[in-house]
Order: structure tokens, then sequence, then C-alpha cells
């Protein structure tokens, strides 16, 4: 007994089954892909179509929530392109380089408050209390003098003709911007309701 003999059988070779791939008119592949013989009746579905996209195009309407206002956008082009606030990295002097020490730890203090004050600001909504309806309101008063008394002296400080291009409080003043469009929607929901 060989325990070779066992496996003999599944030794054995096989035949690899090709075949031929046969072309009845093989210009037809050596072109541009042909129309579908059954797109036939897609003729008579043309009107149909265009009935079903008028119908969508009655009802579509711009949806400007999403949309950046022309101020903002030109902003953010100016910001990326070259020479840009957000693209001074690319030059051999970074940032950190450029704003003195006593700018940087100002700017520091300045964001660590305000954060403190936008986690209350973000963390009350949704309201489940008329206590924390009130909160918003005190908080969003307190965030608009946050504005006026640190982040727009901080601005005014940093108004050089060295430091102007970096718009250094520019992601402050969008975080409060957010905020007080969201506080400005939440008042509107709730005079709309009938509450105040």
């Amino acid at each position: 007994f060989k325990p070779d003999d066992d496996l003999e059988d599944l030794r054995t070779e096989q035949q690899e089954e090709t075949q031929t791939l046969k072309l009845v008119n093989p210009e037809r592949y050596l072109r541009a892909p042909t129309t579908d013989r059954s797109q036939k009746n897609s003729v008579l579905q043309i009107p149909i179509n265009l009935n079903n996209l008028k119908q969508e195009m009655a009802n579509w309407h711009v949806n400007t929530e999403l949309s950046l206002n022309s101020s903002l956008a030109h902003r953010i082009v100016k910001d990326l392109t070259p020479g840009g606030a957000l693209m001074h990295g690319t030059t051999a002097q970074t940032l950190s380089q450029i704003v003195p020490q006593n700018i940087q730890e100002e700017m520091q203090t300045i964001y660590i408050s305000l954060s403190e004050l936008l986690r209350h600001f973000w963390s009350s909504f949704p309201p489940s209390s008329s206590l924390i309806e009130e909160k918003i309101h005190r908080v969003h008063d307190t965030i608009e003098r946050f504005r006026e008394t640190q982040v727009n002296a901080f601005k005014a400080k940093v108004s050089t003709d060295l430091l102007t291009d970096f718009h250094l409080a520019g992601h402050m003043e969008d975080l409060i911007d957010t905020a007080n469009a969201k506080y400005q929607q939440w008042v509107k929901t709730l005079s709309s309701t009938g509450r105040t």
C-alpha cells in the first residue's frame, strides 16, 4: 500500500475547458457603444419624463439655509488663497512665530472663556423647562456682552499693520454669530407658538 495511491485519482490533470469567443460582428466592439435595442420605446417615454421634470421643477424651492452669504464666502476665499490668513503656514514663518507671545496668551484666555460660555449655551438646547429657557436668555446676553468687551477689544488690539491680515478674532466672531443665529431662530419659534 502506497499512501500516494489514494490520491492518484485526485491528481489527474483536468483539462481546462476553454471556449473561444466568436463575434458575429467585431466592428461593433471597436466603435463607441451602440444604443440598446430595448430602448426603442423610450421615444414614447419622452413626454412622460418631460411632464415629470416639469412637476419636479414646479415643486422645487431654494434652500438658502445651507448657503453662505457673499461676505463670508469672500472672506473664506481670501483666507484660502496664497498669502491669506490660512495659507501663511506655507511660508518659512508660522503664525506662532509672527504673533507675539502676549497676544497668543490673551487669545487663548479669550477662547477658553468663550468656549465655556458657548458650552453653557449649546447644552441648554432643546430647553426642557422654563428655567432652562431663562438660562438661554441670560447666557445669550452674556455672550453678546463678552463680544463687546472682550472679542471686539482684542480685535481692535490686533488690528495693527502686522497682524491685520490674520483675522485672529474671526473664528471667535463666527462662533458667536452661529450661537446668535440659533438664539434668533429659537426666539422666532417661541414667538410663533405664542410664548416669549
